[in-house]
């Protein structure tokens, strides 16, 4: 009888420790960034000359094009060079699925970026130089020069943002470029779980684009919700 409990101590003692062992192991992550992406690191130029630090993920499935996906923000883009990559890229890791060129700027005058950085840089509406600058055309020419310099993307591009990102986003879609087709832009006041939803109900079907075209987002976000928009 003794031999028998000290049998099954040994055997609870041995389950434990490899229970623990399991709970201690890191879990393999979902989607693996670096294995279906490309990173590449670009200086990209704007009309006044002032060069914008730009990180772009290129799916490495060739044998389609894609939407340019962008973000532009005064965080950073961080981790910068281009063997050291992001965990995420997109608003939710369905994105990531997708496919996408994922286009991660810092903005004027932040971080890897030149020029001087103007906290909510007004409009300028009628611009009559080159160095009539704002973040409508800071996005303007980033987008142009993607176009050209990016290989096997669609012509098409989005741009999102959340919380102060999301200004940069709004201020970003005027007199937008006509390869711009789809935004979203808003304050980070929703639960974790509700942007969640929220990310994943943006999701493309087929290669087109299905981001939200809301705004303001505090108001209308729900409604948007329900009704994304192919482009």
């Amino acid at each position: 009888m003794f031999g028998r409990r000290i049998a099954i101590l040994l055997i609870a003692v041995s389950l434990g420790a490899a229970g623990a062992l399991a709970q201690a192991k890191p879990d393999a992550p979902e989607f693996d960034v670096k294995e279906h992406y490309t990173k590449y690191e670009y200086r990209i130029p704007m009309r006044d000359g002032v060069h914008l630090f730009t990180a772009v993920y290129v799916p490495k499935d060739s044998s389609q094009s894609y939407p340019f996906l962008i973000n532009r923000t005064p965080y950073s883009v961080a981790p910068y060079g281009v063997d050291q990559y992001r965990s995420r890229l997109g608003p939710a890791a369905e994105f990531d699925k997708a496919g996408y060129i994922f286009v991660m700027q810092d903005v004027r005058g932040r971080y890897m970026s030149e020029g001087t950085f103007v906290e909510m840089r007004p409009h300028i509406d009628n611009k009559k130089s080159n160095q009539d600058v704002d973040d409508s055309s800071d996005l303007y020419d980033t987008i142009e020069w993607l176009l050209k310099n990016v290989p096997n993307n669609n012509g098409k591009a989005g741009i999102w943002g959340i919380s102060y990102p999301g200004f940069f986003t709004s201020a970003s879609m005027i007199d937008s470029h006509p390869a711009l087709k789809a935004i979203t832009s808003g304050p980070d006041d929703r639960p974790v779980q509700g942007r969640r939803r929220l990310s994943r109900r943006c999701l493309h079907a087929r290669r087109k684009f299905r981001l939200l075209r809301f705004f303001p987002a505090a108001n209308e976000s729900a409604t948007a919700a329900q009704s994304p928009r192919a482009l």
